[in-house]
């Protein structure tokens, strides 16, 4: 919903026409159905007056939309509401309806490899969840099936959507471009890291082998070895540049919030 508010002023030909003011969005007319101005407003100068929070329903498809004014004169408001679309309107704004990117970003904490379960690295990531977000995942393998490259059937990630820092840079232009072997910039110059980060990728497409790829036991146990991604690199080590012993120490882990 868009909150309108807006001055008019309006008048007649004739000192006895009643006359209706009306807001919408691209021919569809304000949500609440009403006038901003229903009434006799006499000859010119006629009458002034101003609307505050007046409803108007956003298009939920991307795009930009004009936010018109139509004027009338009917009986009443409620026919000049049925008459709107065939008016002939004045474009006084435009909306531009957008959507959030997918944004990276680092949790407030973590402990060397032995994470937890899904369950547990989703709880780290809800510590620095970006605002406006509701959706959010760590970015981390923990098998085949439940891979990075996997995340858009698993947990409805768009892939249509730009990938950015917190910051708003802009790492890959979709997921596809961010699994494709390169990125934009490195996470270090993208504002994320100062370390490497647990990814458990076979490869940068965000792969995962079972028994194959290191990944601390499924992020169970620090006895073990990971595999980690770089803060320096926009090549394929970003997501795979070396594997480490899983024992506590400064490597992080990697999360995304998502609409």
């Amino acid at each position: 919903t868009v909150l309108l508010d807006y001055d008019y002023q309006v008048w007649t030909g004739s000192a006895g026409n009643l006359a209706q003011l009306l807001s919408g969005i691209d021919n569809v007319v304000n949500t609440d159905s009403s006038c901003g101005h229903d009434g006799m407003p006499g000859l010119s100068p006629g009458t002034t007056g101003s609307v505050n929070d007046r409803n108007l329903t956003a298009p939920t498809t991307l795009g930009t939309y004009n936010i018109e004014m139509g004027y009338d004169l009917q009986f009443n408001c409620n026919d000049a509401v049925a008459n709107y679309t065939n008016l002939t309107k004045k474009v006084i704004g435009t909306l531009t309806v957008v959507t959030q990117p997918i944004t990276i970003y680092r949790p407030n904490s973590y402990n060397g490899g032995s994470l937890g379960d899904r369950n547990s690295t989703k709880a780290f990531c809800a510590s620095a969840l970006p605002s406006g977000y509701t959706n959010y995942q760590a970015f981390i393998n923990y098998s085949a099936a439940d891979s990075i490259a996997n995340m858009p059937s698993n947990y409805d990630v768009p892939t249509n959507l730009k990938i950015q820092s917190p910051n708003g840079t802009i790492i890959a232009n979709n997921w596809a471009d961010l699994l494709d072997g390169t990125i934009i910039i490195s996470l270090r110059d993208a504002g994320i890291l100062a370390t490497s980060w647990w990814s458990g990728a076979a490869s940068a497409d965000g792969t995962h082998i079972d028994g194959v790829t290191p990944n601390c036991a499924n992020w169970t146990d620090n006895s073990t070895d990971g595999q980690l991604g770089s803060l320096l690199s926009t090549a394929s080590q970003w997501m795979i540049s070396s594997v480490t012993t899983c024992s506590p120490q400064d490597w992080t882990l990697l999360c995304i919030a998502y609409p």
